[in-house]
């Protein structure tokens, strides 16, 4: 930026990117051209950061692609997309965050990836949409037809307002706006929380309609909700404990995980593959699942129990999971068989995180969003496929 001054007034020259809001009389200088950021390679918003513009947005990881949210609600998918999973009308795969070329009431505030399917929720019109695999009607929409484009779950009776929404390996959940429960897609285990046998549902089925519930998670073939009076209850696969019921049988109805605090409430839950994590009220995580058939309070090195306080849970499907606290950006991930989760990345200071079948992604406060993991189907964003990513890699956008 250079100036010239005469008068007390003063004309400035600015660099590229940034402007002159006042014109020729202006005494502030020159200001950032663009308040947002957009998916050009650039620095829009002259922060010091190119394709930050996931900030404020959300992040789902599925088996083998990543989708993600900007603060305006555009959904961007990359990696896999063999049955349409990122939304973007074809199934040619994408190695780096791609935007959907989605009607304009898409703009989304929730999303959820399955194995190879995703769905994103819009919480101020409550409408739900899904897109990718659908052999098990897993979108919704009544049909068995795979999507390669969102499509908007109907619920023949009348319409789901949908409040939250849970992709799990091929059945998704959503709580509607009474905190009411409804599942669809595949049944074959009991995950939709009816009658074990039932191959699959096409469109949303109220499920347990005597609970109402705050939060649900889906697994590869389980599910589990978080009742609002704070108690966990679980349905589905239990081949290796993930209902948490203390064995490894067959079990119908809703359970109620084995070796939970009996005093307090929970507050946070997240499922994935054949395990389930949960937040204490006090601060503990508990985990069940991945061949442990009752819930195991996670501890440190020492056998302490370990604080997550304030903290968010996502749980992959090779049973791991992460809690991070976004106030201080302190990520501790572990396998429940693994002995203490550990401090992870902390210089990064991550403010999202979600955990899928073999890739890790997180946002930045900056809105930077990085991947780490399997890459064998580009999901981790960086624009070459391949091999395995051990530490956080930047997704960029094309």
């Amino acid at each position: 930026m250079s100036a010239t001054c005469a008068e007390h007034r003063c004309v400035y020259t600015c660099e590229q990117g940034f402007v002159d809001v006042d014109g020729s009389i202006a005494t502030n200088g020159c200001e950032c051209a663009s308040s947002a950021e957009v998916c050009d390679g650039e620095d829009n918003d002259c922060d010091g950061f190119v394709d930050n513009l996931f900030g404020q947005g959300q992040i789902a990881v599925g088996g083998a692609h990543t989708c993600a949210t900007d603060a305006s609600g555009d959904v961007y998918c990359w990696g896999a997309n063999d049955h349409g999973q990122l939304g973007v009308g074809s199934t040619q795969a994408h190695a780096q965050p791609t935007r959907l070329p989605a009607p304009a009431q898409l703009q989304v505030d929730q999303i959820s990836a399955g194995e190879s399917h995703t769905c994103a929720l819009n919480t101020a019109t409550a409408s739900l949409w899904c897109w990718g695999a659908n052999d098990y009607g897993q979108l919704g929409d009544a049909t068995p037809e795979m999507h390669l484009s969102p499509v908007e779950v109907i619920r023949p009776a009348a319409p789901l307002l949908a409040a939250a929404v849970a992709a799990g390996g091929r059945h998704t959940c959503a709580i509607d706006t009474a905190n009411q429960l409804y599942c669809w897609g595949d049944n074959r285990a009991g995950q939709l929380g009816g009658e074990v046998g039932v191959a699959f549902v096409d469109s949303p089925s109220l499920v347990f309609a005597s609970m109402t519930f705050d939060a649900v998670a889906a697994g590869a073939q389980h599910t589990c909700g978080l009742s609002q009076d704070g108690l966990i209850y679980c349905w589905g696969d239990n081949a290796r404990g993930q209902l948490g019921a203390g064995d490894f049988a067959v079990h119908s109805g809703a359970l109620q995980p084995a070796g939970l605090p009996a005093t307090g409430s929970f507050s946070a839950i997240a499922a994935g593959g054949s395990l389930t994590c949960a937040l204490h009220s006090e601060g503990s995580v508990f985990c069940w699942g991945g061949d442990t058939s009752g819930a195991k309070q996670m501890k440190d090195g020492q056998g302490m129990p370990i604080d997550f306080s304030g903290a968010s849970l996502s749980v992959g499907s090779s049973a791991n999971f992460c809690a991070l606290n976004a106030q201080d950006g302190t990520l501790r991930c572990g396998g429940i068989n693994e002995g203490s989760p550990t401090n992870q990345h902390g210089s990064y200071g991550f403010s999202a995180i979600a955990a899928g079948s073999g890739h890790t992604c997180a946002i930045n406060p900056h809105g930077r969003v990085y991947c780490w993991g399997d890459n064998s189907a580009g999901q981790i964003g960086s624009g070459i496929p391949g091999g395995r990513v051990p530490a956080p890699l930047v997704a960029t956008c094309q």
